[in-house]
């Protein structure tokens, strides 16, 4: 454990892990601005501080919207402590079922030391984790999340015996933390899903 109490775990691990268990809870449960002309003092606008978030976590300093009506999940959380070594600081998962039985998507949120990793280099680490015929990547953005702060956007799909498991994840770093924001929906409900998925992961903020 780091001095920070998470778990030094490399990030292409934490990809593996997190895309792994979260399958198991599914399956289971703008252009830049004009120049200003020349002589012009105007300041730029300070940005506007973000709206509270709807869920706060106190012990890792973030704040995220689930998506409207998932319920908050703290024993996966532990479970997935148990089983991977790292802390899951949250877990929400929807409470609808998917018309194949399988259980709606979930969000995951897992906290790990950076380990020396900038954004840059975890987005890489975490792609090399994807590995394997059965892994299709298929996001690869940089970001910019609510309270200006940069992230890194990826996405996934996964076959395996119960279909297909797709993920968005969005990787922070900041100072000694990086934040994995994981989404895992099943293939037939991804496409419907993505927009909430991908607006909660956007939510995410640090700090007060």
């Amino acid at each position: 454990m780091s001095p920070f109490g998470v778990a030094r775990v490399r990030p292409g691990i934490v990809a593996v892990l997190v895309t792994a268990l979260s399958a198991g809870v599914v399956a289971c449960s703008a252009p830049a601005p004009a120049a200003p002309p020349a002589g012009s003092a105007a300041p730029a606008p300070a940005p506007s501080a973000p709206p509270p978030r709807a869920h706060r976590n106190a012990q890792y300093g973030y704040g995220l919207d689930p998506p409207p009506g998932w319920v908050s999940q703290p024993n996966l959380g532990k479970e997935f402590k148990e089983a991977a070594g790292v802390d899951a600081a949250d877990v929400f998962v929807a409470p609808q079922r998917s018309p194949g039985g399988q259980a709606g998507a979930n969000l995951t949120v897992v906290v790990a030391a950076a380990e020396g990793y900038d954004l840059k280099g975890a987005a890489e680490a975490t792609k090399r984790g994807y590995g394997g015929p059965d892994y299709r990547l298929v996001a690869d953005e940089a970001v910019t999340l609510a309270d200006r702060r940069l992230g890194h956007l990826l996405g996934s799909s996964r076959r395996g015996s119960k279909g297909v498991v797709l993920n968005l994840q969005l990787l922070v770093v900041d100072r000694d933390r990086l934040y994995y924001v994981t989404t895992t929906s099943s293939g037939d409900t991804f496409a419907q899903d993505e927009p909430m998925l991908r607006s909660s992961l956007l939510s995410f903020t640090l700090g007060t």
